[in-house]
């Protein structure tokens, strides 16, 4: 019989926390407002500049988790190939059971990214986000959820 793998998170370097933060996770999902800033185009806000949205909290909670970059490819171009070809299975089959809670977070950093270079990204996707998200908290709710480790207790890449 084959030994299941633990479903293992790498906490970011940079954060220095210990726990994952489910609460901010709960919030983003419980509240309808946008999670990506206003987009800007041809010199003017498209969305409301002022508008109540929740970027900053989503921003955060992306920030906790790092590494995609190392763990897709080592650079830019790489992590998107892997990533965009997971987010068009999920619009696709609508599963998310096959990948890895690492694997999901590490998608929504790499759509935090692209916003940096595409205004407007986070919520032209914000539907699969809020998707994938609620998987995560989902998992950290069930009986076997994924653990959340210190960098340093990585395992050194084969």
């Amino acid at each position: 019989m084959k030994e299941e793998q633990p479903d293992e998170v790498y906490l970011s370097t940079c954060t220095q926390i210990e726990h994952w933060p489910l609460e901010l996770a709960e919030k983003l999902l419980d509240d309808p407002l946008p999670w990506g800033p206003p987009a800007y185009a041809f010199g003017h806000y498209v969305a409301d500049q002022q508008g109540p949205e929740q970027c900053s909290d989503f921003l955060e909670l992306v920030s906790y988790v790092d590494g995609a970059y190392e763990r897709h490819g080592d650079d830019s171009p790489e992590a998107w190939k892997w990533a965009d070809i997971i987010c068009r299975d999920l619009e696709k089959n609508g599963t998310l059971a096959q990948y890895t809670t690492q694997d999901l977070l590490d998608i929504l950093f790499l759509h935090t990214r692209y916003e940096r270079y595409c205004d407007g990204h986070i919520r032209s996707v914000e539907t699969l986000l809020r998707k994938i998200l609620q998987a995560v908290v989902q998992r950290v709710h069930s009986l076997h959820p994924p653990v959340f480790k210190m960098p340093e207790e990585r395992k050194p890449r084969s």
